[in-house]
Formats: structure tokens, C-alpha cells, sequence
């Protein structure tokens, strides 16, 4: 099962990842989200943050790199090691996957869009979870629009109802490990 959670940016699509992480720890998720970097209240970057606790710049306003979306510079090296890496090791070992996001930024990388698509092509058997923004872009569209996909859309359905409705399809694809 491929669950895509969409919603406009602070939503809580995030939050909702990491109270799954957190609520299913008996599950062993591979994959990363991305965390706000903050200073002096302003958000001025995001890191990459594995399910196993490795953390690593992924974009920063003064960071040098040519690779940019808006204010922020983005480290696709970041990506393509660490983020990829960890969702590599979890497809070796059958695991669920959660993938935080598949947006703007990741998708600057071309090793992380074939990364994708080789893997939402493929019948990888185990749940995958990934976030992806609700601004319509055509390697999304693409994704949206192969078989079974459940997409899932904060905006309209309401933080409390997509998180239930993951968690109901957690439950159901791992009901012999969870109490």
C-alpha cells in the first residue's frame, strides 16, 4: 500500500509523519522527514532527519550551493546520501518506508525523481507513506496517477481524519505486530 498525504505548506503533513513514527515504533520504519531550522523565530532552512536519528542540512538561505527554491539553497548531496541511503537500506530489508517530502527541493535531484518512480513503479510489498505538496507538478501528477495509491489530503479532510485514516492502514497492514 502507497499512502500520498498532500496539504498547502504547514498543514502539519510533518507533524502527522512524526506522530506516526512515534505512535508505531514497533513498526521499523526506514526513510526521513525534514525538520524547520530555526533561529531567532525565523525559519531559515530544513534538515533531513532519518528514521534512525541521523540528521543532516538539507536546505538553508546561506548555504552556498546553485541548486535553489525560493529563499532557501538546497544540498542535494544531503539528499542523495543520507535521504536516499536510509530508504535503500529499508527496501534491502523489507520495510515500510516514509518519505517526507517528495516536493520541490527533492525533486531538483534527478537521482531522487528516478528513485521515486523506480519505486512507486515497482511492487515493493511493504507501506510506503510519503508527503508530497499541493501545488499540482507534472512528476506528481504522474505519481498520483499510478495504481494503488491512496491519496490522502489534510486540507480537505481535516488533520485528525488523514491521521486516523493512516493509522487504520497501518493497523491493517501490520496487524500481527501491533497490540
Amino acid at each position: 500500500m502507497r499512502i500520498l498525504i498532500t496539504g498547502k505548506p504547514k498543514a502539519g503533513k510533518t507533524t502527522l509523519i512524526k506522530k506516526i513514527i512515534k505512535e508505531f515504533s514497533c513498526v521499523s520504519w526506514c526513510g526521513f522527514y525534514t525538520e524547520e531550522v530555526i533561529e531567532n523565530n525565523n525559519r531559515v532552512g530544513f534538515n533531513i532527519v532519518t528514521t534512525d536519528g541521523q540528521k543532516v542540512l538539507f536546505a538553508h538561505k546561506d548555504i552556498a550551493s546553485p541548486y535553489y527554491i525560493g529563499k532557501y539553497r538546497v544540498n542535494l548531496e544531503a539528499l542523495e546520501t543520507v535521504g536516499i541511503n536510509s530508504l535503500t537500506i529499508g527496501i534491502k530489508n523489507n520495510k515500510p518506508l516514509i518519505i517526507d517530502e517528495v516536493g520541490k527541493m527533492e525533486l531538483l535531484s534527478k537521482k531522487f525523481q528516478n528513485f521515486i518512480k523506480d519505486l512507486f513503479s515497482t511492487d515493493y510489498r511493504e507501506l510506503i507513506i510519503a508527503t508530497i505538496p499541493i501545488t499540482p507538478l507534472p512528476f506528481l501528477e504522474n505519481l498520483k496517477k499510478l495504481p494503488g495509491q491512496l491519496i490522502l489530503n489534510i486540507d480537505n479532510l481535516g488533520f485528525n481524519t488523514v491521521l486516523n485514516k493512516t493509522k487504520e492502514s497501518i493497523k491493517t497492514c501490520y496487524a500481527l505486530i501491533i497490540k
